[in-house]
């Protein structure tokens, strides 16, 4: 499952045109790729998450924290199990660029000419 999960993120990290719905909420980012959800958070324990059953906004997911809402259950990785299936930094570097896209600092670059 892990090794799945890591697969996941780096097809994410890669195709991240198609990443939508980013909301953050307390150091996680929560967000849609290709209609599913997942978050990644940062902090004690750097994860990256996914909700398998979750098919409403990530704006109300972001809000349910410690809820018995059996869609809003998930399947994570930490920052360290994934530096164990993937070279390199992919959660680091994935976090920074949502970080980045939800403050609009992509746009700003963009704007400016800067790639």
């Amino acid at each position: 499952m892990k090794e799945k999960l890591a697969k996941l993120l780096k097809l994410i990290d890669e195709n991240r045109n198609e990443v939508e719905e980013i909301i953050p909420a307390d150091g996680e980012y929560y967000f849609k790729f290709r209609q599913k959800a997942f978050s990644v958070s940062k902090g004690r324990t750097s994860a990256f998450f996914a909700y398998p059953k979750w098919e409403l906004p990530v704006s109300l997911l972001a809000t349910m924290n410690g809820t018995d809402d059996p869609d809003a259950n998930y399947i994570y990785i930490t920052d360290a199990e994934l530096r164990q299936h993937l070279n390199g930094p992919v959660f680091e570097k994935f976090y920074e660029w949502i970080n980045a896209k939800n403050l609009g600092a992509d746009k700003l670059f963009l704007d400016l000419g800067i790639e």
